[in-house]
């Protein structure tokens, strides 16, 4: 469970969940937070199924592939650079 926010870490932790397919893990507030909280302590079933499912599951998503990713950002980068130089009428 995350409590999403402004940091580096929160953002990063909603990230990773959100690439590996568990939104619903991403809270919003801190009584949302203590409330998913709550609810899965009592749910041992769903905890089981997310230690079983969720390492699979970052290894499967964008993250767990560093040479997709690479090349995604790379792509990303290219597109950003071309439309600098196009809006400022540069020449490469």
């Amino acid at each position: 469970i995350t409590l999403a926010g402004k940091r580096y870490v929160t953002r990063l932790s909603a990230t990773k969940l959100t690439a590996a397919g568990v939104e619903e893990l991403i809270t919003y507030s801190h009584r949302e937070y203590i409330d998913k909280a709550v609810s899965l302590a009592h749910d041992p079933q769903r905890r089981q199924h997310y230690h079983d499912t969720l390492r699979d599951k970052m290894a499967k998503g964008p993250l767990g592939d560093p040479e997709s990713l690479a090349k995604a950002l790379e792509a990303a980068y290219r597109k950003m650079f071309d439309r600098y130089i196009k809006d400022n009428k540069l020449e490469v």
